[in-house]
């Protein structure tokens, strides 16, 4: 039987382009992640990616754009 493989969910952005067979680099505000080797990823339109490594299952959300407001004295 297949072991189940953690799931973490994250919010961030990639450092560099994905690609199978490759660690993915993921920038996040306590630093950077390097995962294991890509097996598997899926982009959403909603901009969610959804990669699968050899040991984990990784949910990477964008980060939330701040608004810009203008405060005039």
């Amino acid at each position: 039987m297949f072991a189940k493989k953690k799931r973490v969910e994250l919010v961030g952005s990639l450092e560099y382009p994905l690609a199978i067979g490759n660690a993915a680099f993921i920038k996040e505000a306590a630093g950077l992640r390097r995962t294991s080797t890509v097996q598997h990823f899926i982009r959403m339109p909603s901009g969610v990616i959804h990669i699968v490594t050899q040991n984990t299952r990784y949910v990477l959300r964008p980060p939330t754009k701040a608004v810009s407001t203008e405060v005039r004295a």
